[in-house]
C-alpha cells in the first residue's frame, strides 16, 4: 500500500508541476478596437447612381428566407437635388422631396427590386444619377436572437414607434441604433 501512495503522490506532484508550467499568466497582443455598433443592426450600402429604367435591382447576400420572416428590414434611398442630399425610406409615394416618380419595393431572398411608377400609377423610367446610393438596415427581432419567441418584425416597428423613431427618418433611425449616417 506505501508504494501506491507514493507513486500516487508522485504523479499528483508530476501533474502539478506540468500545469502549473504549461498555463503561463502572459497574455498576448492586445488587437485593435472594434467598430462601435449594435450587435442586433445590419447596415448594408450600396450603388444607387446607374439606376435607369423602369425598374432596378442590386443583390443583398443578406436577406435570407429568415431575415425575410421574421425581421424588420428599411430601405433607403440618396437622391442629391441642387441643394441638398436627401435620404428617404422607401416605398414612397410620387411628389415626396420633389421626386417626379413613385418607388417601390419587391424583396426576395438576396435580392431588392424597385419599381418606378408616375402619378397615375403607370411604370415611368428614371435616368442615371437620379438616385446616388441605397441603404438596407436589418433589426433582428427576437424571434431571430432567442430561439423563436413570438417577438417579431411588427414588436420591432412598435418599439421604435414607441421610442418616437419615425422610420422614414433616415438619420433618426441611425441616431436610435447609432449608426454611422
Amino acid at each position: 500500500m506505501k508504494p501506491f501512495m507514493l507513486n500516487l503522490k508522485q504523479i499528483a506532484l508530476a501533474l502539478l508541476v506540468i500545469f502549473s508550467v504549461s498555463c503561463s499568466p502572459e497574455d498576448g497582443e492586445q488587437g485593435p478596437p472594434g467598430e462601435d455598433g449594435n450587435a442586433n443592426v445590419q447596415t448594408i450600402t450600396f450603388d444607387a447612381s446607374s439606376f435607369d429604367g423602369t425598374a432596378s435591382y442590386v443583390e443583398i447576400p443578406e436577406l435570407t428566407e429568415d431575415v425575410l420572416a421574421n425581421d424588420a428590414v428599411l430601405t433607403y434611398l440618396l437622391m442629391h437635388t441642387s441643394s441638398e442630399d436627401i435620404w428617404f425610406q422607401v416605398p414612397c409615394p410620387v411628389d415626396l422631396w420633389g421626386f417626379d416618380y413613385a418607388v417601390d419595393v419587391n424583396m426576395s431572398v438576396g435580392y431588392i427590386w424597385f419599381d418606378y411608377a408616375d402619378g397615375n400609377g403607370d411604370s415611368t423610367s428614371i435616368t442615371a444619377g437620379d438616385l446616388q446610393s441605397g441603404k438596407v438596415i436589418i433589426i433582428e427581432s427576437s424571434s431571430t436572437t432567442s430561439a423563436r419567441t413570438s417577438n417579431t418584425k411588427q414588436q420591432v416597428y412598435a418599439e421604435l414607434k414607441q421610442a418616437g423613431v419615425d422610420i422614414n427618418d433616415y438619420y433618426a433611425v441611425c441616431e436610435y441604433y447609432s449608426i454611422k449616417p
